[in-house]
Parts: structure tokens; C-alpha cells; sequence
């Protein structure tokens, strides 16, 4: 993604010469939440299960092997060929016992793999009635642990609990699917890194228990980055201070695509957002992999703007974004794009607040959201299936690969004062 965005000031009041403060800014976030009260939750890991009728695998030898709890996880798989010989009567079924420290409402969550291509599968707490999920059935914190394998938190359900011993189980039995006008046995294929039964919400973040102290030492510094806009002097010359550094950034999951090629209008719930560090400038899909195949995210950063730079306007822009990007400033919205490739400036001054550290947040739409579900890859415009075509395997990269151009920051007396400035600005 080219991002060379400008964060303009100014004067209504006087004829000032004109000064900027160059920076290079990408995107935004949010601080870091504490929860206010003591959660209650159980973790298991998949590939311990306390009781099954079938012998079972432990997987550990993933490309990216470390973004499982453990480095390990449960896979099943057995082909329709052998099911009749291998899989018990009853089906396969594993136990895992887990403890309730209280009474109450506890969401069951359970990190699968494959998406979209794994068996459906039943569940079920205490004897209850058995619960199916379907292959199809949304996802969230979808992440790319090898080729064509994929690995994600899905909510099972809610149980009430009491408190006390529980046990919990999974069982997968044979399924069928069409195949040249016939009904045929399908392979099972299954695949958990970890359950999660938490009492009330639970908000997964990857491999990572909840409340367990995850960030690393740049994810911290970058928590805590704040950059500072100089004061502008009475001087025809610009002044120029670069934001490079550790910035942070956060997945914004949609389970369901409410409006496909609208703008983002709300940033994610604190609560549920998980701020890691990224450098800037860099290419996102390499320095986190993690958001590989993550589409909806934010970047942010903060910044202090003097006291003394009250009265004036400020411009943000972007002379090229792909795909669909929206501004926020101090959690104001202020804009959206979605004009791939293409120039954008955003006015941002009711929202900015001189004397105070300023928050910049942009949510980004990547190319996933140019594809409709519906209508197919063949119904896209020529504009949006030409430069996916281009990009080919680097589909989902197009957004984030930032060149080393900087961004700026810049007060000025006038508009027109500025070299190759528009007559004209969009937000």
C-alpha cells in the first residue's frame, strides 16, 4: 500500500508563511485494556483429552508451528476408505473433563483447523443434546499456520453451568456429499489447538490464554509511543520530523460482511482488540504474520499538537490507498476512500485537538472485500479483478506494501503555498 499521508494545518487568520512537519504515519489503534473484575475460564489443550475411543495424533511440525499453544496440536484424519474399518460405531469421541469454579452462563470456544474443508462435528456438555458445526459456520482470529492450513476460534455455544466437575465433548461420525449425482462418504478431517470455557465473554487472541501477559517488549514501546508535533515558528521554512518507528496495529474481524464496500464507521471494541507492535514503514503481511489472513484492521498512533496551533485546519491525505480505508482522529470519524490507487485527502480539524496527544486511526478494508460472496470473482469491476489478477499470490498484500516515501504532517498559512498542492480536497 502506498501510503503518504498529510496532516496539514491551516491559519484562517493571517497570511503566515508557510511551514510543515513532515512524518511518516500509517494507521492506528487503541491502548490497552485492563479488565476491571477476576475472569473465570478453563483452557484445555486439544491433544489431551482426559478419555477417547480412538487413537488420536499430535501434530507439531507446522510452518509456523509457534502460533499454536504449546507448538502442538490435535489433527484427525481419516479417509473415506477406511472409515468403516477405523471409526467406532458410535463415532469418534473425545472427553475432556474441566472444573467450574462458579455457577453461570459459560461461552464454549474451540481454535479449529481448516478452514471451510473440515468435517462437521457435534459437541455437547454433561450428556446434553448433541450440537452440530457446520464447515461453513464463521470464524474469527483466522490464522495461516502452513500452506492450504489454516487455523481459527469458533464459538461453539453457551452452557449453563453449575459449579463443579463438568466434561465436555466432541464426536465426529461419517458425513456424505455429492459427487457426479451420488451421494458419497466423505473423509473426516478435524484438526484443535485449544477449548476455551469462559464465564461470560471471551475474546480470543491466537494461541494466547485469557489475561496472560502476551505483549512483547515492542509491543509495549509502542503502547507507550508518543510523537510530538514542533511548534511552528514565524518562518517561510518547513520543519520536518520523521514518525518512523513502532507503531501499532490490530485485527478487526468481521464474522459476517455487514457492508462490503462501505466505509468502517465504529473501531473495534476495546475489549476485544489486541494491539501488537509493527515498524514503520514495513510490509505488514511480512513483519506480522499473524494478519496474513486477517482483512479488516487497524493501524494507530498518537500525536501531540501544540497549544499554539488552535484556529487552524488540518488536512490528512493519502495519494494512494487500496482498498477501502476509513479516518479516524481522537475516535471521531472523519472520511472514507474507496477509490483503489488513488489520491485522498481527509479533513480532519473538527477532530483534532491542539494542546493534547492526538490519536490517528485507520481502518483498512483489504482486497478480500472487492470479492462478493454472491457474485462471484468473475462479476468484479475490471479496475478491482485486473489488479488482483496482477498481484496474484500477493492478493492480500496489495494493502500494506508501503513504499519508503514519508508522510507529513504540515502547517501552513495557505494551500496554495504548497508545491503540487489541489485546488480541491476529498474526505
Amino acid at each position: 500500500m502506498n501510503l503518504d499521508l498529510r496532516f496539514r494545518s491551516f491559519n484562517h487568520s493571517s497570511t503566515m508563511p508557510a511551514t510543515s512537519l513532515r512524518v511518516l504515519l500509517m494507521f492506528s489503534i487503541f491502548l490497552p485494556i485492563v479488565p476491571a473484575f477476576a475472569e473465570e475460564w478453563v483452557w484445555l489443550e486439544s491433544e489431551a483429552p482426559t478419555s477417547k475411543n480412538m487413537e488420536i495424533q499430535t501434530i507439531s511440525s507446522a510452518a509456523n508451528k509457534e502460533f499454536l499453544s504449546g507448538e502442538t496440536w490435535l489433527r484427525i484424519s481419516v479417509p473415506s476408505e477406511r472409515i468403516e474399518k477405523d471409526l467406532p460405531k458410535e463415532g469418534l469421541v473425545l472427553g475432556y473433563e474441566f472444573l467450574a469454579r462458579s455457577e453461570g452462563v459459560y461461552e464454549i470456544w474451540d481454535r479449529i483447523g481448516f478452514e471451510k474443508i473440515r468435517s462437521p462435528f457435534e459437541w455437547r456438555v454433561d450428556q446434553g443434546e448433541w450440537a452440530t458445526i457446520k464447515p461453513e459456520d464463521p470464524t474469527l482470529d483466522l490464522m495461516e499456520l502452513d500452506t492450504w492450513c489454516q487455523v481459527a476460534w469458533i464459538k461453539l455455544g453457551e452452557s449453563k453451568l453449575s459449579a463443579g466437575k463438568h466434561v465436555f465433548e466432541i464426536r465426529l461420525t461419517p458425513s456424505y456429499k455429492e459427487d457426479k449425482g451420488q451421494k458419497v462418504l466423505s473423509d473426516i478431517l478435524y484438526a484443535s489447538d485449544a477449548l476455551c470455557i469462559h464465564k461470560g465473554p471471551f475474546y480470543p487472541n491466537g494461541r494466547f490464554k485469557p489475561n496472560e501477559d502476551w505483549q512483547t517488549a515492542d509491543d509495549k514501546s509502542a503502547s507507550a509511543q508518543v510523537f510530538e508535533v514542533a511548534t511552528a515558528p514565524a518562518s517561510p521554512e518547513r520543519i520536518e520530523t520523521q514518525l518512523s518507528g513502532l507503531w501499532q496495529v490490530c485485527r478487526y474481524d468481521e464474522q459476517d460482511v455487514v457492508d462490503r464496500s462501505g466505509p468502517t464507521t465504529i473501531l473495534p471494541n476495546p475489549a476485544a482488540a489486541n494491539w501488537m507492535s509493527i515498524p514503520v514503514p514495513s510490509n505488514k503481511f511480512e513483519a506480522q504474520k499473524e494478519l496474513r489472513l486477517c482483512h479488516r484492521f487497524v493501524y494507530r498512533t498518537r500525536v501531540k499538537v501544540p497549544a499554539e496551533l488552535a484556529g487552524r485546519s488540518f488536512v490528512m491525505k493519502f495519494p494512494s490507498v487500496s482498498m477501502i480505508a476509513s479516518l479516524f482522529v481522537n475516535g471521531k470519524y472523519c472520511g472514507f476512500t474507496r477509490a483503489p490507487y488513488a489520491l485522498w485527502e481527509c479533513d480532519a480539524t473538527s477532530a483534532i485537538k491542539p494542546g493534547e496527544i492526538n490519536e490517528i486511526c485507520l481502518a483498512v478494508k483489504d482486497t478480500y472485500y472487492a470479492i462478493s460472496e454472491k457474485k462471484g470473482w468473475e462479476k468484479l469491476p475490471d479496475v478491482l479483478r485486473n489488479a488482483a489478477k496482477r498481484h496474484k499470490r500477493e492478493l492480500y498484500h496489495v494493502l500494506l506494501r508501503l513504499p519508503r516515501r514519508l508522510s507529513r504532517i504540515q502547517n501552513c498559512a495557505d494551500l496554495r503555498n504548497l508545491p503540487g498542492a489541489k485546488s480541491g480536497r476529498r474526505g
